[in-house]
């Protein structure tokens, strides 16, 4: 079981959302990766926002690390650093972790600071894994509550081969509809430490639903 932890915390850390395990004393992770929308009301005839998401275990149990997620073709930049610490280790056999993070998010009407904490759960299966991450984020101004809850499930076909299928929920601000998008993704193992992933994200809940294309790579130290 420990083996495909390791699997699942090579795969996860890059694909998706964080996820319960931890990095591992001195290894290091960087993510880049960008989605592409093709319909729906977009600001440009395609509009992409590009992310990165970086990774550093401090010790064999506490990870650090930055997250940097950009809207609207780099007008609303949002950036958090984090700590992720595993809990309830002598109580259960999945992997649970929490998350704690403070940032910035830059909109129309100036910067906003922000705190989020999470709470993540994993388990790993003989030839995947299953996961689900829940953040809460807190504008320090007295400004709203953003949510997010997303399910994930992965297959290993091989060495090379990966498919990860993920359910993103959540609500922006306490006025805004909650919404919904399904995620499938296909990941390619191109170098022990190196991978790709080409997936795409497709809202649920919109009136004008779209579309978007997601590319992504990363690198292990």
């Amino acid at each position: 079981m420990r083996v495909w932890f390791a699997i699942c915390l090579a795969i996860w850390g890059g694909t998706l959302d964080a996820g319960p395990w931890p990095r591992g004393k001195g290894k290091a992770f960087v993510s880049v990766s960008s989605t592409f929308s093709l319909t729906g009301d977009l600001l440009k005839p395609i509009q992409y926002e590009p992310s990165l998401y970086a990774e550093y275990g401090v010790t064999e149990r506490l990870t650090f690390g930055l997250d940097v997620f950009v809207a609207g073709d780099f007008d609303q930049p949002t950036a958090f650093v984090f700590g992720r610490l595993p809990i309830l280790e002598r109580r259960i056999e999945d992997p649970v972790a929490v998350t704690l993070g403070v940032g910035f998010e830059e909109t129309p009407r100036g910067q906003k600071q922000l705190i989020r904490a999470g709470l993540a759960w994993g388990r790993g299966f003989e030839r995947g894994w299953l996961a689900v991450d829940s953040f809460a984020t807190i504008g320090l101004d007295g400004g709203d509550l953003d949510l997010k809850l997303d399910a994930t499930w992965g297959r290993n076909f091989g060495k090379r081969w990966t498919t990860a299928l993920q359910l993103q929920t959540g609500q922006t601000g306490r006025r805004e509809d909650p919404f919904a998008k399904l995620a499938p993704s296909i990941i390619l193992s191109i170098h022990d430490k190196a991978r790709v992933e080409l997936g795409i994200v497709h809202h649920l809940t919109d009136e004008d639903v779209t579309t978007a294309v997601k590319l992504g790579s990363w690198l292990e130290f």
